[in-house]
Parts: C-alpha cells; sequence; structure tokens
C-alpha cells in the first residue's frame, strides 16, 4: 500500500537482521528509499540484494558527533 509522501531517505540499523530486514522490505515495497547500515556487507546483500547498503559498526562510534 503505497503513500503520499515526499521522497526520503530511511535509514535502518541493523537491516539485514530479524526485524530489520522486515522493516527494509516493508519500506521498500512501500515506495520509500531505503538505507540500510549494516556490519557485513556481504550477508546483507545475500539478503537485501536491491538495498543501498552502508557497512559500519556502531560500536566504533565514540560520541554524538561520530
Amino acid at each position: 500500500m503505497a503513500t503520499d509522501r515526499p521522497e526520503k531517505t530511511v535509514l535502518v540499523l541493523g537491516a539485514y537482521g530479524f526485524i530489520g530486514a522486515a522493516v527494509v522490505r516493508s519500506l521498500h515495497a512501500d515506495g520509500a528509499c531505503v538505507k540500510g547500515l549494516v556490519r557485513s556487507q556481504k550477508m546483507a546483500e545475500r539478503v537485501l540484494p536491491d538495498i543501498a547498503l552502508i557497512s559500519g559498526d556502531l560500536r566504533d562510534f565514540k560520541s554524538a558527533v561520530d
């Protein structure tokens, strides 16, 4: 069910996890521009082949600026 919303990008943390993957797929099916933050690019590409992925690990962030 597509909604009328301005084009915005949604960043999903933990995008290829159990809940994250369901959220990503739902947003993508609804027409949202979705990007996923993932630790393993290789695994994420298998689970979410049509989603833009950003590699990173939140544990590396030490302050709000990061």
